[in-house]
């Protein structure tokens, strides 16, 4: 068959249009990259040269100014100046050497402008180039806050003054400055010099002060030598130090720099034309290598496309022919292609290969599908098979890793395990189980419960318990816990409880724990307790025996002398009465000391919560302490700040108790001068109010402050000697501030007296009526004559109240205890009764109880006043519970038991 031409598009025209478009694509990327780049690196070279020129111009100025402040030091080295500064009575003969030296150093340095001398901030001595000087003097004075200073520009020219100290013999403490004014423009002048018919087209270089902030300041002057005129200044006035790069304004690059301590900048710029014109001419000649490439090679592509497509064409062809010879028409699904079709070489080529191809699968097809088939269903069958061995896999694995976790758990605890079946047979035990009953080696493989039972029963105190408790739990559900106690003295912890699966019982598990040193810890500590207890009980008895056994002496003894001074006596003899006053006193104080120390130790001192007010108890403290400082003629004296609250909740009494206590210590220890009472308040995170005492008395050894609110101790062992006292002050003070969340402290040095000090929280309190001014004076008995039951069993007591009673006239009763007391009390009406609490045969609880209880029907029942030598806080809660008015303490004082009575009655 002859070859048949097919009426197509040559590929060879598709070829070398798709290649022509893709040449022309390469050269202009390539232009355009080219150019994008070379311009790139041309700006950044001149970046790096504008930055390397202000580097090296900022380098230069450092030069400079390093010199000119050499240069400064050297002039303030000057004999002329000396002279001048250390004799101003000189000034009209030393100023014309120094204005001849001034005008040599100008004639020498063109930049200065002017000198001056300054000293003790006063200028003395000012020297100018020009006859109208630039700066006044205030200025020069006060301008200079460093050494180089930019001093107040003028629109014309920029100024830097610089400072470098005088070095005068002998100057004392007055310091002499001279500073030297630099325009600016002049240092431009000689370090920069810019010929304009050269350079001044392309680039600059400008120095310029910096006003505050860092701003800096382009004068006329200095803009004259730039090319750019005012948006130079505008670019340079608002220059952001931010900037770290040249910036592109108008027609020009600028790169700025400042000092990184004087307060100038170097700005460098250049023009753009310098970047734009070599691009220009890059990129023309970039653009004719294009045009050359792109000619030569669509030449060079028409020859290719030519040499590839020439056989491909004419396979197309012998392929139609074969084609058709070898497959008749009719006889294939997809149509053959014709002369008539149009289509390139390849396309040709690709039907064809597509028809033999369709016809290639059309047979395979059929037999494909059913070996598909087949392997779908096998590879099914093959999956479910590995994820059942995989899972099952997974599972025997999980299961050992937590059979052997079980096994390390039980075979490290400190119990011992025994599992048993619903038969009774032993399972499982741990090493542990075997250790604490001391079975035989091997026990733990052989588990023969017969033997295990027999070995663990014989070692019981109680077996038939034991074997009851096994018995019964065998056949039930119960969780079981208890103790078993072994013949060697040990004491096991047994847990008991049913094991189950599903809800279906498998057996049961017994723990058990040796819990011997437990019990015997438990034990220790329970008789240690009691023991405390029983101590602290002795102690508090003890305490409430030696407090009453030592104040009803007291009582009688200051009570009998207060009877005895309400009658004139000789002056020698009331010396003597003074003197036994004042040691009863002394030895009330100290017990008092004691007691309250005893009780703060044992923790049986309690504290109320009242609102009280502050100066009131500053006020009643300097009351107190008042006659003590004046029989020793110091000067006492109370600060008050004026912020501090006038009112506080907290306890009033122990706030009193510690201020007497430093208060007495400070009038003790003081032979002449004052001692002062302050108190002020402070808004710390915590408010806090602040008392102190300071005196000018002996002082204190530092090493002796350590110890010094150690109970017992005094700074020196004279001291009790010479002055008296227990020790006990400074230690009650500082439990008592601790006990309400204070603090305090002393300081202290020998011969130079002590201050002692504390703080308290302060937390507000109600704001309450001030006192009458007499409330704390005694207030006088009611005029009219009572009747009043004593009940007292102890004689001198007896007397002493019966006769401070019955000089005011009132009629006294004595009973001798509370079975007495409680006869009178049902006999005969009493105004008032006064009870005794310790008594023999009845106390006076229960004397007053059965008082009220007589009386509970009365519209107004007796009262009754205690009296106890007993400070516990357990006696006073219990006079309250049975319904005591109030308590005194003895030693009973005549006022006290007036004011009592007052307030019983009225």
């Amino acid at each position: 068959m002859p070859r048949q031409r097919l009426r197509s598009r040559p590929i060879r025209t598709r070829l070398f249009t798709t290649a022509s478009l893709l040449l022309a694509m390469i050269v202009i990327l390539f232009t355009s990259f080219s150019g994008l780049f070379s311009g790139q690196a041309m700006r950044s070279q001149l970046d790096r040269t504008l930055e390397q020129r202000t580097n090296l111009a900022m380098q230069t100025m450092d030069r400079f100014l390093e010199n000119q402040q050499l240069h400064l030091t050297l002039l303030a080295r000057s004999p002329l100046i000396t002279v001048f500064l250390q004799n101003r009575a000189l000034d009209a003969l030393s100023r014309p050497a120094l204005d001849a030296h001034f005008e040599a150093e100008f004639e020498k340095k063109v930049w200065i402008s002017e000198i001056a001398l300054i000293q003790d901030e006063e200028m003395l001595y000012h020297y100018g180039r020009y006859q109208d000087l630039t700066l006044n003097p205030q200025m020069l004075v006060g301008g200079f806050k460093s050494r180089i200073t930019a001093l107040h520009n003028t629109p014309i020219s920029c100024l830097l003054g610089i400072k470098e100290p005088i070095q005068l013999p002998d100057d004392g403490e007055t310091p002499a400055y001279i500073l030297a004014i630099v325009d600016l423009s002049e240092v431009q002048s000689r370090l920069f010099p810019l010929n304009r018919e050269d350079h001044g087209l392309n680039e600059s270089l400008i120095i310029t002060a910096l006003k505050h902030g860092k701003r800096p300041h382009l004068p006329d002057k200095l803009l004259k030598l730039t090319p750019w005129g005012e948006p130079f200044r505008t670019t340079v006035e608002n220059w952001s130090w931010q900037q770290r790069t040249p910036l592109q304004t108008h027609n020009f690059l600028v790169q700025g720099k400042h000092h990184h301590e004087a307060p100038f900048a170097i700005f460098s710029s250049v023009s753009l034309q310098v970047v734009h014109d070599p691009i220009l001419k890059q990129m023309g000649l970039l653009v004719l290598a294009g045009l050359v490439l792109f000619g030569l090679g669509l030449f060079g592509m028409s020859h290719l496309a030519e040499q590839i497509t020439a056989p491909i064409t004419e396979l197309a062809e012998d392929a139609v022919v074969q084609v058709r010879r070898a497959l008749p028409g009719g006889q294939t699904q997809a149509p053959l292609p014709s002369a008539s079709q149009e289509s390139d070489e390849v396309e040709t080529l690709r039907e064809i290969m597509d028809l033999l191809l369709h016809e290639l699968i059309s047979h395979n097809a059929e037999l494909t599908a059913r070996v598909e088939a087949q392997t779908h269903d096998l590879t099914e069958s093959n999956k479910k098979l590995r994820n059942e061995i995989n899972q099952r896999g997974l599972v025997e694995q999980e299961l050992r890793s937590h059979q052997g976790l079980l096994h390390n758990i039980l075979e490290t605890s400190v119990d011992g395990f025994l599992v048993v079946d619903m038969e009774g047979e032993i399972t499982h035990t741990n090493q542990r189980f075997v250790e604490m009953w001391r079975l035989p080696r091997g026990s733990q493989e052989n588990h023969n419960g017969q033997n295990f039972l027999q070995s663990m029963v014989k070692q019981l105190q109680h077996p038939d318990a034991f074997m009851e408790r096994l018995a019964h739990l065998s056949n039930s559900d119960d969780f079981s816990i208890d103790e078993l106690i072994l013949m060697d003295g040990r004491v096991f912890e047994r847990h008991s409880r049913v094991l189950q699966r599903d809800g279906e019982r498998m057996g049961r598990l017994w723990q058990f724990r040796d819990i011997t040193l437990e019990k015997q810890t438990r034990t220790q500590l329970q008789n240690a307790k009691d023991r405390a207890e029983r101590a602290n009980e002795a102690k508090g008895a003890f305490l409430a025996t030696m407090s009453h056994e030592i104040r009803t002496p007291l009582n009688g003894i200051i009570g009998m002398l207060e009877r005895i001074n309400q009658n004139p006596v000789d002056e020698p003899l009331k010396s003597q009465i003074d003197l036994i006053s004042r040691s009863a006193e002394i030895l009330l104080g100290l017990l008092n000391n004691v007691l309250d120390f005893s009780k703060i130790e044992a923790g049986q001192l309690a504290f109320e919560t009242l609102s009280y007010q502050p100066r009131e108890i500053l006020t009643s403290t300097i009351r107190l302490l008042t006659p003590q400082s004046e029989n020793k003629g110091l000067t006492l004296t109370l600060k008050i700040d004026k912020n501090l609250p006038e009112s506080a909740l907290g306890d009033p009494t122990r706030l009193q108790q510690v201020l007497l206590n430093l208060g007495s210590n400070a009038v003790k220890f003081t032979e002449s001068g004052e001692v002062v009472l302050s108190a002020y308040f402070e808004e710390l995170s915590t408010p806090t109010m602040r008392f102190q005492f300071t005196d000018t008395g002996c002082g204190i050894d530092p090493v002796q402050l350590v110890d010094l609110f150690d109970p017992f101790t005094q700074a020196d062992g004279s001291i009790t000697r010479r002055y008296g006292g227990s020790g006990l002050g400074l230690a009650i003070a500082k439990r008592l501030v601790e006990a309400m969340d204070g603090t305090i402290d002393c300081e202290s040095r020998p011969d130079h007296g002590s201050t002692f000090r504390f703080g308290l929280p302060y937390h507000p309190g109600d704001l309450l009526d001030p006192p009458p001014t007499d409330s704390l004076e005694p207030q006088p008995t009611e005029a009219r004559a009572l009747t009043i039951l004593l009940v007292e069993d102890d004689a001198i007591n007896q007397v002493v109240a019966r006769g401070l009673l019955q000089q005011d006239g009132h009629e006294v009763v004595v009973a001798n205890d509370g079975v007495e007391g409680v006869r009178c009390f049902e006999k005969q009406d009493f105004d008032i009764v006064l009870m005794d609490i310790r008594m023999p045969r009845m106390d006076g609880f229960e004397a007053a109880r059965r008082m009220h209880t007589w009386q509970r029907d009365r519209q107004n029942p007796t009262p009754i006043v205690g009296l106890t030598a007993d400070v516990l806080q357990e006696t006073l809660a219990e006079a309250e519970a049975v319904g005591m008015t109030e308590v005194i303490t003895k030693p009973v004082r005549l006022d006290a038991l007036k004011q009592a009575i007052n307030r019983a009655l009225y």
